[in-house]
């Protein structure tokens, strides 16, 4: 049943579609896809609930999906919360934004059920989803491009997988963050970090993680220096105190 809503934006606010390969205003209350592609949606096992973004349909984060003319379930199960707009546009520089308030976002895994989701994550991806909540994000096995948004200033996250996909650039320094419990960053393009970097962060927050029981797996597009490896496998300066000592199971996989 459509229920109507008003969206509390005004009209610039709303992204151009004029290129997108899918743009979905859940806060309309049907699941019409308005892209040149007219690829809509049906659902299954949701509701109607109002969140600070405007109307949406609740995900249960269990049996609740969103499942696309085209095949794909482009929030699949798992994903919990009320979201409420889905803009993809897959052409090149295209942004991607999903808004909404909810604790997990799980969008297709495009190796599962193709086609893939192609196409870059708008610079304020996060602006209209509700940071502070927000404990699991995954888009894995996707053709997505570009860097990703800053995650780190999501400070309840607790499981990040973006493997599979094809991003570049920095990654989110999740340092800081107490709640994470599972990173899966391998099979992507970020040449512009060294592992020892990314493990200079995660070694800081090495007893928090490691109380997490977190399993990191990261991408060995490069072998990581000696002291890596000594923080890693806690030898050497960091005998007795490196991240597997910590209680980390660290594993890497090749591109």
């Amino acid at each position: 049943m459509s229920i109507p809503f008003i969206l509390p934006f005004s009209p610039s606010d709303v992204p151009d579609k004029t290129n997108c390969t899918l743009y979905i205003p859940m806060y309309n209350g049907d699941f019409r896809d308005y892209s040149k592609n007219v690829n809509h949606g049906t659902s299954t096992d949701i509701t109607w609930k109002r969140n600070k973004y405007g109307q949406g349909p609740k995900f249960n984060g269990s049996t609740s999906y969103l499942l696309l003319d085209d095949g794909r379930k482009i929030l699949r199960e798992g994903t919990e919360g009320v979201w409420t707009l889905i803009n993809l546009n897959g052409v090149a520089g295209g942004k991607t934004e999903i808004w909404g308030s909810g604790t997990k976002l799980y969008l297709n895994d495009g190796n599962i059920l193709p086609p893939k989701i192609s196409g870059e994550f708008s610079k304020d991806f996060l602006e209209y989803i509700d940071k502070n909540i927000l404990t699991h994000f995954v888009c894995a096995g996707n053709s997505f491009s570009g860097t990703l948004p800053d995650f780190s200033q999501c400070a309840s996250l607790a499981s990040f997988y973006c493997y599979g996909n094809s991003f570049s650039g920095t990654l989110p320094n999740f340092s800081g963050n107490n709640s994470l419990q599972q990173i899966k960053i391998h099979n992507n393009s970020f040449i512009q970090v060294d592992i020892s970097d990314f493990v200079d962060n995660l070694w800081t927050n090495r007893v928090n993680l490691g109380a997490n029981g977190c399993v990191i797996t990261l991408e060995n597009n490069a072998a990581p220096d000696a002291d890596a490896i000594a923080k890693i496998e806690g030898t050497g300066a960091y005998s007795g105190d490196g991240l597997k000592d910590a209680g980390c199971t660290v594993t890497y996989d090749s591109p």
